[in-house]
């Protein structure tokens, strides 16, 4: 699994949808999802674990520094924070 981050701007309405219906169509292989860690105003940012079959977008890049394995969400977890998004 790699870790990726997302981050979308909430003011560009297509940015936003694309991602939003991503994480949807990608939810079960997504492997691990943080809660939001922007500020939610202007943007939305994601830590998302994923392997290497899931096709990358413009919104993913690989994550640059250490992630704290704790911000991470697995199996139930991670669909219930996805179903609320």
């Amino acid at each position: 699994m790699k870790i990726y981050t997302a981050i979308i701007d909430v003011g560009d309405d297509a940015a936003y949808d694309a991602f939003y219906d991503w994480l949807e169509t990608h939810q079960n292989k997504i492997e691990a999802i943080s809660d939001n860690e922007g500020c939610g105003c202007c943007i939305d940012l994601y830590y998302i674990g994923l392997p290497g079959e899931v096709e990358k977008e413009d919104f993913l890049s690989l994550a640059t520094s250490a992630v704290d394995s704790v911000k991470l969400h697995y199996g139930t977890m991670k669909d219930r924070i996805i179903d609320e998004i």
